[in-house]
């Protein structure tokens, strides 16, 4: 049978009391057991007080063991710190054709310039037909990544052909977000105008 913290603390003032009132009374006690039932009245006596130690003791523990639980359950575990569900890569070596190593500069000159938050020459790297449509508005390359999400670096990894002329250029980006610090992979159009590679934007390119 378990006994509760309120009982157990009950008790520990029962027996408290009644060894006050044994000590406090002592003298009264041993006289009168020494007059009537000889030297054994102190034996007696003794291993009465011994005997309540014995029960004070475990009661005493037992309160304090349960007072601890008390205070541990009472204490605020720490709040969860939600973590993304990002998983590094492992490192990767680039395999780029020679004959798009002009792409290569052209890729890494782009996010460059979005690292630096320098939008407008990002925005002067997009093709034709998207500036055509879409004016320059600062708004959109600020919200183009999460919100409280750092790009901290760029690789092109490999170049995909679409046509004669497109290509999706896979890679990795680096970011920080809060404590975090992780890559992941994304894909990325470009064009060529005339002699130059361009960019063409995707919509929730790095929110998905």
């Amino acid at each position: 049978m378990k006994i509760g913290p309120y009982f157990a603390k009950k008790s520990i003032s029962l027996c408290r009391e009644i060894v006050r009132k044994i000590c406090l009374d002592k003298n009264r006690v041993i006289k009168y057991t020494f007059e009537l039932k000889g030297g054994r009245g102190l034996k007696r006596y003794t291993g009465f007080v011994v005997a309540a130690i014995f029960l004070l003791v475990p009661l005493y523990a037992f309160c304090t063991d349960t007072g601890g639980e008390k205070a541990k359950s009472q204490v605020q575990a720490p709040k969860h710190v939600p973590k993304p569900g990002i998983k590094s890569l492992k490192p990767q070596e680039p395999k780029i054709p020679q004959e798009y190593k002009e792409l290569q500069k052209a890729y890494d000159q782009y996010w460059g310039f979005i690292m630096k938050k320098d939008f407008k020459k990002a925005y002067d790297m997009e093709s034709a037909k998207y500036k055509k449509s879409h004016p320059y508005a600062k708004g959109k390359y600020e919200d183009m990544l999460p919100k409280d999400m750092k790009m901290t670096a760029v690789m092109a990894l490999e170049v995909e052909k679409i046509n004669k002329k497109e290509v999706v250029v896979k890679g990795n980006y680096y970011f920080a977000l809060g404590a975090l610090k992780s890559v992941r992979p994304f894909s990325d159009k470009w064009t060529k105008e005339g002699s130059k590679w361009v960019h063409i934007p995707s919509e929730g390119q790095f929110r998905k």
